[in-house]
């Protein structure tokens, strides 16, 4: 259904003849989310009885003005940021009297940046997921940044872009197999950052990284006697099984890598 469409189906507190007023009097798209008092409404916007008047209203105004037409992704942005929009939207996807105008409006979003030209890495900035550390994963951005990824993928297959390509050129195989690590311990957040490490050991493999770089990688061997407690130890352990079982001609044991690192009596 249309943006229109399933704004509709919100009951409105606005008058009909209000509605088609506005637009013969020139007030803006901007002017309007502010006397229908959306801009009081904070995060909690979509749910607001008038914002299908507003939405109404926009599609009233450019019939009505033609050559100076409203966005609605323009006044919305300029309000909340798009990093603050898409936190929005996304919680409101996850309610269901507001699931359906959330995802028209993502979508709206979403199109937005490719009509705009807007890169992958353009995009991650927008979302402020650059700036995320240690909550990236359980930032509701990430999401829409997916989304938008697989889009600009499909639209431009020579220009293709991975989650794990992005996170890594933003934070590091260090710093990501750290974040990786926290957030598997937690329970809400535990599903992407299997997935973000299961693409990041792939992505190591591909390159053909030997368990023993990937150890100096992580820099495991500045840990001392204390590498056992080092957070990004799991994933090397992972690595290293899932490194010979892709090349189990050239099997490679913990013990051999860590008594090259180490001294011997300190591992034993």
């Amino acid at each position: 259904p249309s943006l229109e469409t399933v704004a509709n189906s919100i009951k409105s507190t606005v008058s009909v003849e209000k509605l088609h007023d506005w637009p013969k009097k020139g007030e803006s798209a901007d002017n309007v989310f502010k006397l229908l008092t959306l801009d009081k409404a904070a995060d909690d916007f979509l749910a607001h009885p008038n914002v299908n008047a507003w939405i109404n209203y926009i599609k009233l105004f450019n019939e009505e003005n033609p050559t100076k037409r409203a966005s609605l992704i323009a006044t919305l942005t300029a309000q909340y940021g798009d990093d603050g929009l898409a936190k929005i939207i996304e919680a409101a996807k996850r309610v269901p009297s507001t699931e359906d105008i959330a995802k028209r409006v993502q979508t709206e979003q979403l199109q937005s940046w490719l009509v705009g030209q807007k890169s992958t890495d353009e995009v991650f900035g927008l979302l402020a997921l650059d700036k995320a550390a240690d909550s990236l994963l359980a930032s509701p951005q990430l999401n829409t940044w997916i989304s938008y990824m697989k889009l600009f993928n499909e639209k431009n297959p020579t220009k293709k872009t991975s989650l794990i390509a992005t996170l890594t050129a933003h934070y590091g195989d260090k710093g990501l197999t750290k974040i990786v690590e926290a957030a598997e311990r937690v329970p809400s957040t535990a599903t992407i950052a299997k997935r973000v490490q299961n693409e990041q050991i792939q992505r190591w493999l591909g390159h053909g990284k030997t368990p023993d770089k990937v150890f100096a990688m992580l820099n495991l061997d500045e840990a001392g006697t204390h590498f056992f407690m080092h957070p990004q130890m799991n994933t090397w352990v992972k690595y290293t099984d899932d490194f010979n079982k892709a090349y189990p001609d050239t099997e490679i044991t913990l013990l051999s890598v860590l008594s090259k690192r180490f001294k011997e009596e300190t591992v034993v």
